[in-house]
This record gives structure tokens, sequence and C-alpha cells, in this order.
């Protein structure tokens, strides 16, 4: 594992990629953080890391992303041997019921609704950043 525990986050918003690296700026956390647009560079980004095993230690996925879904990079990640172990929370703007329900059956650490201001994301980076310093 990685000496520097570092999250991967997955979304293909762009103002909601700006926003989380506001807020991990903002808690000291910036510097741990790697995004990427979508899930299909999750495994580019992955398979790049994985002769060193250097993975990050949590991933957070948009359910809702091009080509591949964050449910389908679920999926893919818990049914892969190398990349099983690595946590991922699903970070999202559906409140569906059904939709959580499948992604916590998939395997997936949590499923948290994209918040409405700053200062509630902001809450949301210090708990993923808990998630990786514990």
């Amino acid at each position: 594992m990685s000496k520097k525990p570092h999250i991967l986050i997955a979304d293909d918003d762009q103002e909601d990629r700006q926003l989380l690296s506001a807020a991990f700026d903002e808690i000291a956390f910036g510097d741990w953080i790697h995004f990427l647009y979508g899930g299909g560079q999750v495994f580019q980004y992955l398979d790049a890391l994985a002769e060193a095993l250097e993975f990050p230690r949590l991933i957070v996925l948009d359910l809702n992303m091009p080509k591949i879904d964050g449910m389908e990079t679920l999926k893919r990640l818990k049914n892969h041997p190398r990349y099983r172990h690595i946590p991922v929370i699903i970070f999202t703007t559906s409140p569906l019921a059904l939709e959580k329900e499948r992604c916590l059956a998939l395997g997936a650490s949590d499923f948290i609704k994209k918040p409405d201001s700053f200062t509630e994301l902001k809450l949301v980076a210090q708990f993923l950043r808990t998630c990786v310093c514990m």
C-alpha cells in the first residue's frame, strides 16, 4: 500500500471536481486527492499503479458518468482480484433508495448524496479524510 494515503475520485462533472478540490484544500488534504473523469480512467490509473502495489486507500465514484458509469465501475472493481480490497464510496446527486441498495449490495462501503452547500461539502471531505487516515 502507498505510504501516503490518497483518495481517487472519479466524477465527470468539472464543477463538482473543482468544488471537491476546494473543499479538500480547505481542510489541508488537497495534495492527497487524485481526480479522474470517468470509470474507464479508474482502471487505467489503477493498472499503472499495480506493479508498485501502491493503490489508493479509497475510491469515490459518481454514479452518472459517460461510457462506464459508477455502478458498472463499482461492479468491476469488486469483481477484480487485485482491486476488490479498495473501499469504494458512491458520491452522487441521486437520492434513489434503490440505487443505494444496489450499490451497497455490490460492495460499496457507503453511499453519500452530494450536498447542496460548500459547508456541507467540507464535512463530506472531512469524513472521506477520516476514512483513509484511520
